[in-house]
């Protein structure tokens, strides 16, 4: 008896078409989705930012919004991290119940 055996190992993954290449049609929308996600995130990166940083030495206009803006000791760092740790709790979420479903 040999140690090896001689079947071809790519066999079962040409027969998944785990190796072949998918013909995307001219009318996929992912890269669209794609720079507007790169978009929006850096808004809000940029948004985040003044309200953290550049607010605080910005002097007082008058505007009851952005002085409120800048007295926030709080919901200025609040905001920026519930966005991130919200799609972090949808994603595991969506992932549990994947596997839950699967298995």
């Amino acid at each position: 008896s040999t140690m090896h055996d001689n079947r071809n190992v790519s066999e079962p993954l040409r027969r998944l078409k785990l190796l072949t290449r998918t013909k995307v049609r001219n009318d996929d929308t992912t890269v669209m989705w794609g720079y507007l996600l790169l978009i929006g995130t850096f808004v809000f990166f940029l948004l985040s930012m003044h309200t953290m940083i550049v607010s605080k030495f910005m002097p007082y206009t008058g505007n009851k919004i952005l002085d409120a803006l800048k007295d926030d000791k709080y919901y200025h760092f609040l905001i920026p991290m519930l966005v991130p740790v919200t799609g972090l709790a949808v994603y595991f979420n969506w992932m549990s119940m994947k596997m839950f479903r699967h298995n």
